[in-house]
């Protein structure tokens, strides 16, 4: 279901800077799909089920996980606010003891948990200057569209479970971050003047 959600949010993006009227076209589409499956989104964020959930089973109950390990994080020293807890610190099951760290279904808060405001901070960095080289590179609209669009697809999919410790899924969501920068290398080889004739006509 998380993957549903950044397949749509990445064709939002892509087609928003490909095409303005089949954007607003699968706009306009969705939503009325988003209210015949308005019972589903309720159980994935409001609806807490029993505690024996499985880590990779859980699908529902993301917002009280959600208060539960904030809460926790708010009450820490301050040096396990800036460096965490530790990888690996998260409990085995959705919903775990009382001073625990519970399974986030989230990549965000289960860094902030683990690795701390340090490890939010440096990861949230790498994403915004990859965001801002594709911003001002000097690509083609399609080509912006397509590389924005998969840094929001995986943040979408980050927010609602855990892809960044899943292997398929974050090598295939760097993989596309180096090809852009070897695109974007090739582009400049192409631009930059061949010799200094070229640099003298300039």
């Amino acid at each position: 279901r998380s993957a549903y959600v950044g397949i749509f949010i990445f064709w939002f993006v892509f087609l928003f800077f490909y095409n303005k009227k089949i954007f607003k076209f699968l706009l306009f589409s969705c939503i009325p799909l988003m209210l015949i499956k308005k019972d589903s989104i309720f159980n994935i964020f409001f609806k807490t089920k029993t505690t024996e959930i499985d880590l990779f089973g859980a699908s529902s109950g993301r917002t009280y996980i959600w208060k539960h390990n904030l809460k926790l994080f708010l009450g820490r020293p301050f040096y396990q606010k800036f460096l965490g807890s530790g990888l690996a610190s998260e409990t085995a099951h959705a919903i775990g003891g009382y001073d625990e760290i519970w399974s986030s279904h989230n990549d965000w808060i289960s860094l902030l948990m683990t690795v701390g405001l340090v490890g939010v901070i440096v990861y949230a960095g790498v994403l915004l200057s990859f965001t801002i080289k594709v911003l001002k590179s000097h690509s083609n609209i399609k080509i912006k569209g397509f590389f924005i669009g998969s840094v929001l697809l995986f943040l979408s999919t980050t927010m609602l479970t855990n892809y960044f410790g899943r292997l398929e899924v974050s090598q295939s969501f760097w993989l596309i971050l180096g090809c852009f920068y070897a695109f974007e290398k090739q582009n400049d080889n192409r631009l930059a003047p061949k010799n200094y004739a070229d640099l003298n006509s300039s």
